[in-house]
């Protein structure tokens, strides 16, 4: 099975587990919670947790509880994240916030990070060893995105972000979510310290691979794929790794560039996106930000090769791989 079904059918068994678990009342709070769970997400990150679970002798019922928090709390933080990046389109449909308004999104996001600490409390699959464990784990992994998060929203007030930095606020907004996943699955399985390490080091770099990817994509996709604006990262002035490769360039090598990053022009015409997109090939500055990914990607696999040759290792391989040509 390629892992692109895979993935598509493990989202079918997550996806019952949270609409059974965001449910009551007030009933217009738990819609706004099931809101973007309803419209579409790949659920990658629970297929991390119940994957790295299964591949080292765990069951799935071990690893849904974790998975599905997980994924919980990854909407709580899209929800809010929406609001305070003022983004109104998630996969291709409004944001929570424009679909109900900000009180109730901000409520909703407040009420997905509760339930998913109360799954895990009431799962009867692990013991209270494991619980206390996850607890450090998943709370450690929410300050983290709080911190990356607030990192990334003080990069706007200056005109040039260090590559370092950038790097250390991606591990917190976007890989300490997949570094948990990794490391809750491996944990779960019963697997040694040593083999968690290994698969918590995996999940580092497979998350620092995807939100590089999500920046080309952002950069390089089209708005109907994408389900948002394209370009919207360089339109909105979005330190990421290719806007500081391309602002160390001379003006006169990106006139374009320079002319649209931070302009807040959401209906930016596509043949001038074009040409920005063109000066970022010309200069480098895509290609830079993709040999970075594809490093973090061959240090995943490195991961990987630690551990003891079996089967079940190549759907970690593969998802590895679906990294570099996903639509985020």
């Amino acid at each position: 099975m390629k892992v692109s079904d895979s993935i598509k059918k493990n989202a079918i068994l997550v996806n019952k587990f949270l609409r059974k678990e965001l449910k009551g009342n007030p009933k217009q709070l738990y819609d706004a919670s099931a809101h973007l769970i309803i419209h579409g997400g790949k659920r990658l990150r629970p297929f991390m947790v119940m994957k790295s679970c299964m591949m080292l002798g765990g069951k799935q019922s071990d690893a849904m509880a974790a998975a599905g928090a997980v994924e919980m709390i990854h909407n709580f933080t899209l929800t809010h994240d929406d609001i305070m990046d003022n983004d109104s389109v998630r996969r291709g449909r409004p944001a929570v916030h424009v679909e109900y308004d900000h009180p109730t999104a901000i409520n909703a996001g407040d009420a997905m990070l509760a339930v998913a600490f109360e799954v895990l409390a009431e799962s009867n699959h692990f013991d209270d060893k494991y619980f206390r464990e996850l607890v450090r784990i998943i709370g450690s992994m929410v300050r983290r995105v709080s911190e990356g998060q607030q990192q990334d929203m003080s990069f706007e007030d200056r005109d040039f972000v260090e590559e370092d930095e950038y790097l250390h606020m991606i591990s917190g907004k976007t890989a300490a979510m997949f570094t948990t996943c990794a490391r809750t699955g491996a944990l779960l399985s019963g697997a040694s310290p040593e083999v968690v390490s290994i698969m918590t080091e995996w999940g580092e770099n497979v998350g620092l691979c995807f939100q590089l990817m999500d920046d080309l994509i952002d950069a390089t996709g089209d708005s109907e794929t994408l389900g948002k604006p394209a370009c919207s990262d360089i339109i909105e002035g979005k330190q990421t790794l290719i806007a500081i490769h391309a602002l160390q360039q001379s003006a006169d090598v990106l006139p374009n560039f320079n002319e649209i990053f931070g302009s807040g022009i959401e209906d930016t015409d596509r043949e001038v996106l074009d040409t920005v997109v063109n000066e970022l090939r010309q200069s480098g500055s895509i290609q830079y930000a993709y040999d970075k990914a594809m490093s973090f990607h061959a240090a995943a696999h490195a991961c990987l090769n630690q551990l003891p040759e079996r089967e079940s290792l190549q759907v970690l391989r593969d998802l590895t791989d679906f990294q570099m040509v996903r639509i985020s």
